[in-house]
């Protein structure tokens, strides 16, 4: 089925988050200063000497961003993915606006030493993108193509296990058809820049870029999966979190 959209200054978060269906907010970035003005080539210029982990000819490399944009440009299927980018360039957080969605973000409640970013920006060109994955923690996330346009695909938590997820490719000729004979609930759409999409906690998902693109992740937390989020960091490598989250009284369980 297709992706719902809605203008975002029609948008209600509260109804949004309690549905928990993935929804693109038509226009919610278009006032940002990053969706008017950053190019690859601005990029380039403000950032080229920064790091960044690029994914190209099956590995997972270290370039430069200069060195990444002008493969991009040049027509290279190069993917830089993960950048946290805001310690080294604090002024490119300033650029960018928050959606509306994460005006309840529970993760600013820990300390700042601890806190986790989860924003980052991923520059790539046309036909790469991601695998079908869940995002990290549990948590939702809302994201936007500031440059360039995505396809995206996302599946309901209990489509998949992990092992089924990782022998699926959302994005193949007979994907429509393979979800429809196994009766999967499936939805899509493209993203343009400018538009936010909303990933609820634990959907399933892979993204192409139609456009070479740079696009802007953001992780958050809402009350009503604070459970959840605390589970899946005392499983793994944010199990350090756990004494804070729980000096904070986040509840305990699976969510």
């Amino acid at each position: 089925m297709n992706l719902r959209r809605i203008p975002w200054q029609h948008a209600n978060a509260a109804d949004i988050l309690s549905v928990n269906e993935p929804v693109v907010l038509v226009g919610e970035a278009s006032d940002w200063t990053a969706t008017k003005h950053w190019t690859f080539e601005s990029l380039r210029e403000r950032c080229g000497h920064a790091k960044i982990a690029v994914r190209y000819a099956g590995e997972l490399r270290s370039w430069t961003v200069a060195e990444l944009v002008d493969a991009i440009l040049a027509g290279q299927s190069a993917y830089g993915v993960d950048w946290d980018f805001q310690i080294e360039f604090p002024e490119l957080l300033a650029e960018l606006g928050t959606s509306l969605l994460e005006r309840q973000n529970c993760l600013v409640e820990l300390p700042i030493a601890v806190r986790p970013r989860f924003t980052w920006l991923y520059v790539g060109a046309p036909g790469t993108g991601s695998s079908l994955h869940q995002d990290v923690l549990g948590t939702h996330a809302w994201l936007t193509p500031l440059v360039g346009r995505k396809r995206w695909v996302l599946y309901p938590p209990s489509t998949f296990t992990p092992e089924q997820a990782r022998a699926h490719d959302a994005l193949a000729p007979d994907a429509r058809s393979v979800d429809d004979h196994n009766l999967r609930a499936r939805y899509e759409g493209i993203i343009e820049s400018v538009d936010v999409i909303f990933v609820p906690s634990l959907w399933w998902h892979q993204v192409e870029n139609i456009e070479a693109t740079i696009g802007l992740t953001r992780n958050f937390c809402h009350r009503t999966i604070r459970s959840r989020v605390r589970a899946e960091a005392a499983r793994g490598r944010y199990a350090s979190l756990v004494p804070y989250l729980d000096g904070l009284g986040w509840p305990t369980g699976s969510g």
